[in-house]
């Protein structure tokens, strides 16, 4: 620790370098993982839709019934625990 903090003392403006460019960094990291979980706008949804993209309706079956997205796989919100497994392994549509 003694021969870091000599180091500093001797060189500032490096250390100083190394310090924002770790902050630089950090930064960089938090956005790119906040904008993984950004809205995506409606031609994002149809593009990915159009590469193979799994659309779920989590409304009531009555409601999908009445209308839906084509290819969309109806699973009820309360049920969407108990369907992780069969959404995960492409199972036969809903």
């Amino acid at each position: 620790m003694q021969r870091l903090l000599e180091f500093i003392s001797h060189h500032p403006y490096l250390a100083s370098g190394a310090v924002l460019a770790a902050v630089a960094l950090a930064v960089y990291e938090v956005q790119a993982r906040i904008q993984a979980f950004a809205p995506s706008s409606a031609m994002q949804a149809v593009r990915l839709m159009n590469q193979g993209a799994l659309v779920l309706d989590l409304r009531t079956k009555e409601s999908f019934d009445a209308g839906h997205i084509s290819d969309a796989r109806n699973v009820p919100a309360a049920d969407l625990e108990s369907q992780v497994d069969s959404l995960k392994n492409g199972a036969t549509k809903a």
